[in-house]
């Protein structure tokens, strides 16, 4: 999720026991490319990443571990 720049406040309210992370940053000088769970510098990037974690995941498939 990306925030708009503002001075407003965040409100996080649990109705039973949670975790979260909440991550922040200085604004970037290029446009960032958002991937499902991650973010890259340019959409090479993004493809490289998302191609080794599928790779990542043939492996464990065959290896039985998922």
């Amino acid at each position: 999720m990306a925030f708009t720049p503002s001075g407003a406040v965040i409100d996080f309210e649990a109705q039973s026991d949670a975790e979260f992370v909440l991550g922040s940053a200085v604004p970037h000088d290029y446009d960032l490319v958002l991937g499902f769970h991650s973010v890259h510098t340019n959409s090479g990037a993004l493809q490289e990443a998302q191609a080794r974690i599928s790779a990542i995941q043939t492996s464990l498939i065959q290896q039985g571990r998922l």
